[in-house]
């Protein structure tokens, strides 16, 4: 788990530092950077795996962009040629400087530094001056490598005991940002970015639930069914079919696998329906419990709009019964941003597991994040009958635009 990230010179993000918990979600007005934070531990996680360039960087879900726009660039401060990176866990730390000149950009950019730490002691260290892996006994190795290589994969190949290194590393390689969208998860658009078993757009959701799903144990995944047919009121039963077993019009390209659904309202003869016709929130609402419950999927990842297409109170829900799972087995680990209140009363903050964030713009216009925690006045007004969500809305926890 990456229980702390800092970052310098990225887009909005002059310097942030936050400490994680297992289930993480952060709030702002539109354009506050919340997206902005997660991009660059996608761009920390394209670095991991070797580059930072466009596919590495599609692959994790960052928006590709050039270096003027990627580099920090605020009116009245001075210009910030180096981009750095920090990710932490338990006993590690990996730390990056990057760079790309703006006027003569390259398609990958240079590794400008580069640290490595296992328990305290280097396994990489790089500078300008130059680059020294080190053996589990602290003797450094100097090496060469290309200026727009990291060299922290390879130095732990050499390093069978940096177990806490190895970790962080593995969940920044596999790190991605989910986007699930409407078209893709109805199977009738093709996922631009496929990852096995889910695509960042919602790409394979048929096959993640046919492997999650036991009709007979009731279950999908660790998740009771009787809870999933609670927030999808209309439906009691749910399968992944070859889409000839779907009442579905020949003028439809979708994929080979659907999903069939039973609407528990209508005539035995004609109550079922595939995903092309059911309603969106359904689909949100599976991709994200297959998200979370599928052994495959990332161990760190993030989820831009994490209420999209959700009525407010189903978010509520959802949020529930989600943040409890991932906070009890703190695997997977998510970062969630949000623009819906109610997503704040899932939230149980007395549990140090489950985070909350809140994220502004000052004066300047550089991104200011902050933890929302629990404190003797939130809980007052929490039993005077004032929820997260309508704190929220009032502004009492920021986050929150600034309108007339």
């Amino acid at each position: 788990m990456i229980s702390g990230f800092k970052v310098e010179g990225f887009k909005s993000l002059s310097a942030a530092s936050i400490e994680l918990g297992a289930f993480n979600v952060f709030i702002g007005a539109n354009g506050s950077g919340k997206s902005n934070l997660l991009e660059a531990i996608g761009v920390m996680g394209a670095a991991a795996f070797g580059s930072v360039e466009p596919e590495p960087l599609r692959y994790r879900g960052v928006r590709l962009g050039v270096p003027a726009l990627y580099k920090s660039s605020f009116r009245g401060r001075s210009f910030r040629r180096i981009i750095t990176l920090e990710a932490t866990a338990p006993g590690a730390v990996y730390r990056l400087g990057l760079d790309n000149p703006i006027d003569n950009p390259s398609a990958r950019w240079k590794i400008s530094s580069e640290s490595l730490e296992d328990d305290g002691r280097l396994v990489v260290s790089r500078s300008p001056r130059g680059c020294n892996l080190y053996d589990s006994k602290g003797r450094p190795e100097r090496i060469t490598p290309e200026p727009d290589q990291t060299v922290a994969r390879l130095a732990l190949a050499r390093r069978d005991n940096a177990v806490s290194a190895r970790g962080l590393l593995l969940d920044l390689l596999d790190f991605a940002i989910y986007s699930p969208t409407t078209p893709v998860l109805r199977g009738v658009a093709t996922d631009e970015v496929f990852r096995d078993p889910l695509g960042l757009s919602g790409g394979g959701l048929p096959e993640a639930l046919k492997q999650l799903t036991d009709l007979s144990g009731g279950k999908l995944g660790p998740f009771d069914l009787d809870d999933v047919w609670e927030m999808i009121e209309w439906a009691d039963q749910m399968t992944a079919v070859p889409t000839s077993q779907v009442p579905l019009s020949p003028a439809v390209k979708t994929t080979p696998t659907v999903l069939r659904f039973r609407d528990r309202f209508m005539r035995k003869e004609r109550n079922t329906l595939s995903a092309y016709d059911a309603s969106e929130g359904a689909l949100y609402v599976l991709f994200l419990l297959a998200l979370v419950a599928h052994p495959g999927t990332p161990r760190v990842f993030a989820i831009d709009n994490f209420d999209q297409a959700l009525h407010p109170r189903l978010a509520q829900t959802l949020t529930r019964l989600i943040s409890r799972q991932v906070a009890t087995n703190e695997l997977p680990q998510v970062l969630a941003t949000t623009h819906n209140p109610l997503v704040l009363d899932g939230l149980d903050l007395t549990n140090p597991a489950i985070r909350l964030f809140a994220v502004d713009r000052d004066q300047q216009g550089v991104t200011q994040v902050r933890r929302v925690e629990v404190t003797p006045e939130l809980m007052a007004e929490a039993e005077s009958g004032l929820g997260l969500s309508r704190l929220w809305v009032m502004g009492r926890l920021g986050g929150v635009p600034r309108l007339l």
